[in-house]
């Protein structure tokens, strides 16, 4: 829960860009939940310990370490 809005708190983490806007107006229109992106495994893991989202809809195929890209952030 983010603690300034009181919504929901989702972290994106995926490489695609055009898929970042689909999903931030698809979450914070349509279901009232505050989306934070982020665009590699590296910035997905800062956030994630600084604002410790509700929710965490992650790339399992990000580029950054190949194939096990998401999983490393897993």
């Amino acid at each position: 829960m983010d603690k300034k809005t009181d919504r929901p708190l989702i972290l994106y983490i995926e490489d695609t860009k055009e898929l970042h806007q689909v999903v931030k107006v698809y979450f914070e229109r349509k279901q009232g939940w505050e989306v934070l992106i982020a665009e590699d495994e590296h910035e997905g893991i800062a956030i994630a310990k600084t604002r410790q989202p509700d929710v965490i809809l992650l790339d399992l195929m990000l580029p950054v370490y190949g194939e096990d890209g998401g999983f490393y952030v897993l």
